[in-house]
């Protein structure tokens, strides 16, 4: 199963259409149409009842849909930690030095720039 089916289905069940789904996707209504018909087929099953522009979801639709929404939320949940690791809002700096006093000066500055980031000392001597 391709995560950008998922993520089509996703979508229009979401936006309770396929153009609509298209534009928040950006990318075209055609193609949109196309993953949710390769997705249906390739389960051979229907996801959607469909009548004109209206879409309603069907039992497995819907069922999808409770499975899609935890997916989405899990993928915004990486993005968000990967972001803050590499932007330094999140993660755990270790720091060994010779003696607090070199230190303490630089460390409350890094703590008040990155508050979110645990820090750990070792301290040893030379």
């Amino acid at each position: 199963m391709s995560f950008t089916w998922l993520r089509t289905f996703h979508a229009v069940a979401l936006n309770r259409g396929f153009t609509t789904a298209a534009r928040a996707l950006g990318i075209g209504q055609p193609t949109v149409t196309t993953q949710i018909k390769a997705l249906e087929t390739a389960y051979g099953v229907e996801l959607f009842e469909r009548s004109g522009r209206r879409v309603e979801l069907t039992d497995a639709g819907a069922a999808l849909f409770a499975l899609t929404k935890r997916i989405m939320s899990l993928r915004d949940e990486a993005d968000e930690l990967l972001s803050g690791h590499g932007a330094l809002y999140t993660g755990h700096l270790r720091l060994a030095a010779v003696g607090p006093f070199h230190a303490t000066e630089i460390l409350a500055a890094f703590k008040r720039e990155h508050p979110r980031i645990s820090v750990s000392v070792v301290l040893g001597n030379s």
